[in-house]
């Protein structure tokens, strides 16, 4: 932030917000990291890095129950990622969408959770049936 108050450079201006949400993402703050990732990606940026920022993002949403910027980041990441298509399409049906992330980094209890089917998500309300 310091280097664009001097030089005004809009790349280290979005630079440091990215690192700033990279900070509030490692404290567990999601929201305000998904809030600046979110606007870094609609400024525009190169592909690589829009890629790796949303996929940051839809895993933030998917974690805060956040259906609009799960929704979003989905629609962003179709092009690129077969996995965003199938969470929404799973949204449009009405089910629990995959988790954004690998394997690795879901908890024993969060997949005993996601496979045993609780209906008490608080991303989608299911009706009894």
């Amino acid at each position: 932030m310091a280097q664009f108050k001097k030089y005004g450079c809009f790349r280290m201006y979005r630079k440091g917000i990215i690192e700033k949400a990279e900070v509030y993402y490692q404290s567990g703050d999601l929201t305000h990291a998904l809030q600046l990732w979110v606007a870094v990606v609609r400024d525009g940026i190169p592909p690589a890095i829009r890629k790796d920022i949303l996929q940051k993002a839809i895993s933030a949403a998917y974690c805060m129950a956040s259906m609009k910027d799960y929704l979003w980041c989905c629609v962003q990441l179709m092009p690129s990622q077969p996995l965003a298509e199938q969470g929404f399409r799973a949204v449009l049906h009405s089910t629990v969408p995959p988790p954004p992330f690998a394997a690795t980094e879901v908890t024993t209890a969060q997949s005993f959770a996601f496979h045993k089917g609780i209906r008490e998500s608080p991303l989608f309300l299911f009706p009894e049936s």
